[in-house]
């Protein structure tokens, strides 16, 4: 990408439009086929509160001993201050990944063409992990979106040095953990990015960013400091723990890519879907990589932001004083598919068109694969396989458990 105006088509818009209809399909499509146990209806609580008025300075429980900070509970208060009903909260998860699956074809379009856009938006859309965690109101649900919206930021900011853009990327780098602490990689990426490209422009909104971010902080920290000793104290236990090195992260990465989380179906099976999907990731995050380093002049280095965005999340976890959940990654999906475009500007001439093919046949035989497990979840009839956190089927406003094989899930 370079700092040059990017002129759109028909055909751009009507690729776009597609990837998008496909997005919205399977996550806004089957409305009560959802997630709703604890963390959702604590989080649903929490907004309630904060769309009153009364605004929460500490978040809901974590799995360390330290509780959430509020803002997925900020956030979430935006459809509760429409309704009280869960399920619009629910659609607004999923829209703002529909939105996020707009992003990701917007950015690889910017960046590197129509191709690697049409190949990186089809995954995208119907990315079996990505699809499933955007149909509940979970905090790490947020965080697909939010890293595209970073990532669009890192663009406008870094690249094209907008000051609008950086302000942005400043208040997404220090905000997003205030969301899920698995946010903390997308800081660490922020730094990672300032130093490699080190603006000169507009310093003050990049600071204003960052200042920002630490202002909505503020509660939280207050709140530790004066009224929650308990918060300290968890604080210091996580200090005092020994991390844990190992490759736990690198295997949920390499999961999350493949797509192990769905619901089975689907006519190629998920084993060849995943294989397939993460040849491309792998083929373009080289691509990416040796793009990176034939360039000298690193203001014109989109692919850094790729790689940063892809490959910070399993470093940074490689040493870890809590258990690891491949949920904690979701923010490498976006960029995951983006790198797979990539791959499209891999291969030669009239050869190039056999990447996107192959994405097109991935995501359709995905996509029926979700589509007929939504469908039989919200008839009552088990799926192949059990998606990781249990779905519930809403029926005349009661929720019920959906089974698979006997098991409850």
């Amino acid at each position: 990408m370079t700092p040059s105006k990017t002129t759109w088509s028909a055909l751009d818009l009507a690729l776009g439009t597609l990837v998008v209809g496909l997005a919205g399909w399977l996550r806004l499509g089957w409305p009560g086929v959802n997630n709703f146990g604890f963390d959702e209806a604590y989080l649903s609580r929490l907004a309630l509160e904060a769309a009153a008025g009364r605004i929460p300075a500490v978040g809901m429980p974590a799995s360390v001993p330290i509780p959430n900070f509020p803002g997925a509970a900020w956030l979430m208060a935006l459809p509760y201050l429409l309704s009280s009903d869960p399920l619009v909260a629910t659609l607004f998860v999923g829209l703002a990944n529909v939105a996020a699956v707009g992003g990701v074809f917007y950015l690889a379009r910017q960046g590197w063409g129509r191709t690697a856009a049409a190949t990186a938006g089809l995954l995208a859309a119907a990315s079996s992990p990505w699809v499933l965690h955007s149909r509940s109101i979970w905090a790490q649900n947020l965080m697909a979106p939010l890293a595209t919206l970073w990532a669009v930021a890192a663009f406008a900011g870094l690249i094209r040095a907008r000051p609008g853009g950086l302000f942005l990327f400043g208040f997404m780098g220090g905000f997003a953990f205030q969301v899920h602490y698995s946010g903390l990689t997308l800081g660490a990426a922020s730094l990672l990015l300032i130093g490699l490209f080190r603006p000169r422009k507009h310093r003050w909104a990049l600071a204003a960013g960052f200042a920002a971010a630490a202002l909505a902080a503020a509660p939280f920290v207050i709140t530790a400091l004066c009224c929650r000793p308990e918060i300290i104290a968890g604080l210091r236990e996580m200090l005092g723990r020994p991390a844990t090195v190992d490759a736990e992260s690198l295997r949920q990465w390499v999961g999350l890519i493949r797509g192990d989380d769905n619901l089975g179906g689907g006519w190629l099976g998920v084993d060849l879907t995943g294989s397939i999907t993460l040849a491309l990731v792998a083929l373009g995050l080289a691509r990416l990589g040796v793009g990176a380093f034939k360039d000298p002049d690193p203001v014109r280095r989109p692919n850094v932001i790729i790689l940063a965005w892809a490959l910070t999340p399993p470093v940074f976890f490689l040493a870890h004083p809590a258990p690891l959940y491949a949920n904690y990654q979701l923010m490498v999906l976006p960029s995951a598919a983006i790198a797979a475009g990539v791959s499209a500007n891999f291969l030669p001439g009239r050869w190039t068109v056999l990447i996107p093919a192959a994405a097109l046949v991935v995501a359709a035989s995905q996509a029926a694969g979700l589509a007929d497990g939504f469908h039989r979840l919200a008839t009552g009839l088990p799926v192949d396989r059990p998606f990781s956190r249990p779905l519930f089927l809403v029926r005349d406003g009661r929720p019920g458990r959906c089974g698979t094989g006997g098991r409850w899930w």
